[in-house]
């Protein structure tokens, strides 16, 4: 919500005090943009060394400390003087809290994909179909890296086409029946 707030007044105060143009005030919001563009490509980098509380809390601080400078606004203030280096504190705040936030509240959580009659299914679900299989999944690593799963539906493919299970097959038969043969 704080950055909502602040873009509406920031963009009244650079057009009704500054003198801003609207072409001029969106091109004064770039050092925030690009502060949250640069830090959201390198917390995650530092993330499996810092954990999701480090970002948080010195997001949250950057944010606080923007929001706290840009209270000394006047209306003899000037940009590069009284705004800039607010909106860089914001930004660099906002990018590094922004990842942190969302890897912790989507931490734990399943994907889930959902059947035509709209029940959720883990992970995914198999459709056969004449001389077919479709897995139907959902973006979840822990599904799709499995070797157990890639195996049922090996098994589900061979048995389409005819052929016996892996478990009774040699393992190079995984290859053949994607190459056509």
């Amino acid at each position: 919500g704080t950055m909502f707030g602040m873009f509406f007044f920031l963009t009244q105060f650079l057009q009704g005090v500054l003198g801003f143009s609207p072409i001029a005030t969106g091109i004064a919001f770039l050092p925030l943009t690009l502060g949250i563009i640069a830090f959201t490509q390198l917390v995650p980098r530092l993330l499996p060394r810092l954990g999701t509380r480090t970002p948080l809390i010195v997001g949250a601080a950057l944010i606080t400390g923007g929001m706290v400078w840009l209270t000394r606004l006047s209306p003899t203030s000037t940009y590069v003087a009284d705004l800039l280096g607010p909106l860089l504190l914001f930004g660099v705040g906002a990018g590094t809290s922004f990842v942190a936030l969302t890897m912790a509240s989507l931490a734990g959580v399943r994907a889930q994909a959902v059947r035509p009659d709209g029940k959720l299914e883990d992970d995914f679900f198999i459709r056969q179909a004449d001389r077919m299989v479709h897995v139907l999944n959902a973006p979840s690593p822990a599904a799709t890296a499995s070797i157990s799963i890639g195996r049922a539906v090996a098994d589900l493919a061979l048995k389409e086409l005819g052929r016996p299970p892996l478990a009774e097959a040699a393992a190079p038969a995984v290859f053949r029946v994607g190459a056509g043969a």
